[in-house]
Order: structure tokens, then C-alpha cells, then sequence
């Protein structure tokens, strides 16, 4: 389980970066789109490393570069690709969306097994205040968000309370 929660951390990381990397960009703001995309393949290769009962160390690109090479080509090409710096963003988010949603299921079991151990629905503030769920820390809402709408995670609208807000619960 102490893996599964690993990966599952580290994954989160990599929704959150890979988001705000798309916000950035769609806002035109290239330096921090770059930078968001870097965190989001440092962790992607992290991810990798885990999944091949390996722990990152320092020297972590060089790691990736033996066991993760598709990661590895990923972050080479946006650091030093000849392309000018949006161009080579704009194919990093399209590159890393392919490899992001094959690893969704294998790095959502721990959360998964979480909320599928329960037997009940889930609000948004339990699954947030959940012990095991704290090494999510902030990467855990964008990461719910993103299962919910990969439908990795089922939403489940109840009702609407009176002040006509939509009461949702959530489900593996």
C-alpha cells in the first residue's frame, strides 16, 4: 500500500502541474507554462521510477533516462528542442495527456481502494479530511477533480440543498 500511496501522490503532482501548465499557456504566459512542465515531468518520471520498484534519488533524470525513456525524451525535447519555447509547450501538453491517461488507473488505486474499502459515497470535505489522503496535501482536489472527470471516480448528483447549490457525492 506504502507504494500505491507513492504513486498516487506523485501522479496528483503531475495533474496539478500538467494543469497549470495548460492554464499558463492558454493565458500566454510561457515562462510559467515551461516551468509547470518541467514539475510535471520531474514527477511523471517519479511515477515512473515507482512503478518499477525504484525510489528517485538526486539524479533522478538519469534514472528516468534507464527506466522511463519515452519520459525522459519528453523532457529533453522541452528544454532544448530547436522549436521556439510555445511551439515546444504546445506539443508537451498534447505528448504528456497520452502518457498521463495510461498511467490514470494504476496510479488511482490507492485512492480507489480508499473510497472503495468506505462502502458509502464520498463528499468532496471527507475524502479531504481522510488520514490517508492527507499526503495529497493541495495536489488532492485538482487530483479529484480529474479522476471525477477521466470517470475514474463516479459523481453522484443527490440533490440540490435549498439555496439551489447541487449536493454531490462521489464513488469508485
Amino acid at each position: 500500500m506504502e507504494r500505491e500511496k507513492q504513486i498516487g501522490v506523485e501522479f496528483a503532482k503531475v495533474v496539478t502541474c500538467y494543469k497549470n501548465s495548460k492554464l499558463a499557456h492558454a493565458q500566454g504566459d510561457s515562462l510559467s507554462a515551461f516551468h509547470q512542465m518541467v514539475n510535471a515531468l520531474y514527477h511523471q518520471g517519479n511515477v515512473s521510477l515507482l512503478e518499477n520498484d525504484l525510489q528517485p534519488d538526486v539524479c533522478v533524470w538519469e534514472q528516468v533516462k534507464a527506466n522511463d525513456y519515452e519520459t525522459y525524451k519528453l523532457y529533453v525535447e522541452l528544454i532544448s528542442g530547436e522549436e521556439e519555447l510555445t511551439k515546444r509547450i504546445d506539443l508537451l501538453l498534447i505528448a504528456n495527456e497520452f502518457v498521463i491517461m495510461r498511467r490514470v488507473r494504476s496510479a488511482s488505486r490507492h485512492i480507489q481502494s480508499i473510497m472503495g474499502a468506505a462502502g458509502f459515497l464520498w463528499t468532496k470535505e471527507n475524502l479531504l479530511l481522510h488520514p490517508e489522503l492527507q499526503w495529497y496535501q493541495s495536489d488532492l482536489n485538482n487530483f479529484l477533480d480529474f479522476l471525477i472527470d477521466k470517470q475514474v471516480i463516479k459523481s453522484v448528483l443527490l440533490d440540490r440543498s435549498e439555496n439551489g447549490v447541487p449536493d454531490f457525492r462521489y464513488c469508485v
